[in-house]
């Protein structure tokens, strides 16, 4: 039987970072890239070159072939090899994609997805010989329908990250690049015509890559969504955006900052400060001469806590800060309580 692993499945094995070799072949990455644009641009092209690959076992998908779609009918012996490799262990349930109503079988922890839409290169990876992994831009649209919309537009960050998070709620920071980009996923919903694809178009608007934690994206998320949505409407920065330093200040270092989230034209860096990771003598002073370098070169710095995150009237106060510096226009008669931006950002860290 071929199994066409779907939806939360597909999207735990992504996001858990179990198939990043997939993602990421030893030899498509010479260097580890510096600064946002060239590993939006290496990762730009790794998944272009992936979007275009495409797998003869997908044709059943949008045929009348009833023949060839019920080999894709998941058995319980499928299930139980699956289980074995480990896919997904935290998840009670197995999501497949089956091409038509012949190929869906009721076996307890399994959920078949019915989709008769022809499916474009590029919307499966192969694992091995008779099994399939939904893309990261085709698990985006099939979340779309189902999601809220600001955890759709986390989703895509998560998705266009330089960070691994499981549904355990670990996570790792060693991802060598994003797994995909916006302007992949919007090349693979121009080639798709299946549900979801409008609220995944807006969702992207709001997607900035290249996000290297968690937080750094539920803050991005928490300025730049619209009001409507619990954000502060804020303009989308750039994620750990590059900024060289002159020679006098690099004090034998890489000679360059990377800045946690960066408006390039008004030169504002907003460098968040973990509570983990910025504590101790040697870090804060790492952290000061980090700061001096930036401003040297014209960039004014902002610092975000833990604490003015999380906390909804420090949040406001933070955000009016970076609005000033950008020249932008608050609508505070726009903005939700501060009760509703609250359960906003405890949902985008939960």
């Amino acid at each position: 039987m071929t199994i066409f692993l779907s939806h939360i499945t597909a999207l735990e094995c992504w996001n858990s970072g179990l198939l990043d070799a997939l993602a990421f072949p030893p030899h498509s990455i010479a260097r580890a890239p510096l600064g946002c644009m060239e590993e939006k641009r290496l990762a730009d092209t790794l998944a272009t070159r992936r979007s275009k690959a495409a797998c003869r076992e997908t044709l059943p998908f949008g045929t009348d072939a009833q023949s060839d779609a019920s080999l894709c009918k998941p058995t319980a012996q499928d299930v139980a090899e699956l289980r074995a490799l480990g896919i997904a262990p935290q998840l009670k349930r197995l999501h497949v994609l089956v091409p038509g109503k012949s190929a869906r079988n009721h076996l307890r922890g399994v959920e078949c997805h019915v989709c008769t839409s022809n499916l474009p290169a590029g919307s499966f990876l192969r694992l091995s010989e008779n099994l399939f992994v939904a893309s990261p831009e085709l698990c985006f649209l099939q979340a779309a329908p189902a999601l809220p919309f600001p955890a759709l537009v986390k989703l895509g960050y998560d998705l266009c990250s330089r960070y691994a998070r499981s549904f355990d709620g670990s996570t790792s920071y060693d991802r060598p690049l994003p797994l995909t980009t916006a302007h992949v996923i919007e090349g693979f919903l121009d080639a798709v015509g299946l549900r979801g694809t409008a609220p995944a178009r807006k969702a992207l608007r709001y997607v900035a890559e290249c996000s290297r934690s968690p937080m750094e994206t539920a803050l991005a998320c928490a300025l730049c969504l619209p009001p409507r949505h619990g954000g502060y409407g804020l303009p989308l920065p750039c994620m750990n955006y590059r900024v060289d330093t002159d020679r006098a200040d690099r004090g034998g270092g890489a000679g360059y900052r990377l800045c946690d989230l960066f408006w390039p034209k008004a030169r504002l860096a907003v460098e968040y400060d973990s509570d983990l990771e910025h504590t101790g003598p040697q870090r804060i002073a790492a952290d000061a001469a980090r700061r001096n370098a930036l401003e040297t070169e014209g960039v004014t710095v902002i610092t975000a806590t833990r604490q003015q995150v999380m906390r909804p009237l420090h949040l406001d106060r933070l955000a009016h800060q970076i609005a000033r510096r950008l020249n932008v226009r608050i609508r505070d008669e726009r903005l939700p309580s501060l009760s509703a931006r609250a359960r906003l950002m405890e949902s985008l860290v939960a």
